[in-house]
């Protein structure tokens, strides 16, 4: 746990760069980790040859962020693709160089690769790169849509695939925007009607009863059911140890369980009142994920500023691992939780007095009279308490949870976005305030 800050950060496709100040030269010097080609987590520190100055901190970051990482853990420049006259299956082959050199990503870049060649490069293989428009693509996609299928849930089959291979085709012309082969994403305005999986609709006329229609709605990452600030109040007091601090970290933060579970020690600045989010795990990754870290996103790598309340728990939790490296919450054997499940299955469910049948019989009610939800919408009601009333703005908690953009947020939050005037009024007065005098 580090108390104080003596370098500058910078968020790159291949994990944090700390830039330092060379003790002897006065330069920057790249502070670093990567994986090499065994999968084995290196480190790496190189001089950048300038002065250790803001000015240049800000040229450097912005530099970082323009790079690409070679097989031996070298920043270099991305190549120039000399041509735009670029078939699609000529150009794969630049991208696929490009999503294996990313070391800390290779399980997930894999997948994304598979995805183009199974689904994308066979039908474009014969197309310039330049020349595939938006309508081609929603022509892909529609053809993918009509062979939908169903599962057990009611859940379509083909929008799963479609959301899967969504990413890795944007991504592929991101990467020919940047070798300047085109200017625009034709991704961008894609008909986003494919990608949506509506499940109110899709239990519908399936058989399944009311119990199991909500199981389904509310087991759903997605499905927003927040507690409110009693509650949370509530199941704080009835927790105990390391499990209240799990849940009071996760609702102080808006953070998800899978990325608290395996949150380190060194990602957190007491002094400096932020934490460094940078990788998540829910159990399913495979172990070259596990090695290196993935988030659910790149937005999800982030930095979160803590409150007053958030550090509480986070310094009640130092009383348990806080004298070791790693995770802040680790098994009675001192080993790192697989997932949150542990969490879950054992302490959450005693929080409420409806429990699973399998767990009823041992089951002592607390009388909190809450109803149960999953532990996924703590997050929820971070988002949900603080955009109500304006107590933070939504950009602000956009960036706490790690949303791509604020539309997405709004989208999902949008019936707890305040909009009382009196409220409104409030906060127009407050930010115009050092004009008084005018009126006085």
């Amino acid at each position: 746990m580090e108390t104080t800050k003596n370098y500058e950060s910078v968020v790159t496709n291949y994990g944090i760069v700390k830039l330092r100040k060379d003790g002897k030269s006065g330069n920057i010097l790249m502070d670093y980790n990567y994986y090499n080609i065994e999968g084995k987590k290196k480190r790496r520190k190189k001089s950048l040859g300038i002065e250790y100055n803001d000015y240049n901190i800000s040229d450097a970051k912005e530099w970082l962020l323009t790079l690409v990482m070679d097989k031996e853990g070298n920043f270099i420049v991305r190549k120039e693709i000399k041509s735009k006259n670029l078939l699609v299956s000529d150009f794969m082959k630049e991208v696929k160089e490009f999503f294996m050199a990313e070391k800390n990503r290779s399980q997930t870049n894999k997948t994304y690769v598979s995805m183009l060649e199974n689904h994308f490069v066979p039908v474009f293989s014969n197309h310039y790169v330049h020349e595939i428009t938006t309508s081609d693509l929603n022509a892909l996609f529609l053809n993918i849509k009509n062979k939908s299928k169903y599962d057990q849930a009611g859940v379509e089959l083909n929008v799963k695939t479609l959301r899967n291979i969504k990413t890795p085709i944007s991504k592929f012309f991101q990467i020919a925007i940047d070798a300047k082969i085109i200017t625009i994403n034709p991704m961008i305005n894609i008909n986003k009607s494919y990608f949506k999986n509506k499940k109110q609709i899709l239990t519908k006329g399936k058989g399944y009863d009311l119990n199991t229609k909500k199981e389904l709605i509310d087991n759903d990452e997605n499905h927003v059911d927040p507690f409110t600030e009693d509650e949370i109040i509530k199941l704080l007091a009835a927790a105990k140890g390391k499990f209240r601090n799990f849940i009071g970290i996760l609702f102080f933060t808006g953070m998800r369980p899978s990325e608290l579970i395996c949150l380190k020690w060194e990602n957190i600045d007491i002094e400096g009142r932020f934490l460094i989010i940078e990788e998540a795990r829910t159990g399913n990754e495979t172990e070259e994920e596990t090695a290196a870290g993935l988030t659910k996103t790149r937005s999800s790598k982030r930095s979160i500023d803590l409150s007053e309340k958030a550090l509480h728990f986070i310094k009640e939790q130092y009383k348990y691992s806080g004298e070791t490296e790693g995770e802040l919450f680790k098994t009675q054997y001192g080993e790192p939780y697989k997932n949150h499940d542990t969490f879950t299955a054992n302490d959450w469910g005693k929080l409420f007095d409806k429990v699973r049948k399998d767990k009823a019989k041992n089951h002592i009610p607390n009388n909190l009279n809450i109803r149960h939800r999953r532990l996924y919408q703590l997050r929820h009601s971070f988002a949900s308490i603080n955009l109500s009333g304006n107590k933070l703005p939504l950009l602000y908690v956009s960036k706490i949870l790690g949303h791509r953009d604020p539309e997405t947020t709004l989208r999902k939050y949008s019936k707890w976005v305040d909009l009382n005037k009196d409220s409104s009024f409030n906060m127009l007065d407050k930010a115009t305030e050092a004009f008084d005098s005018l009126i006085a």
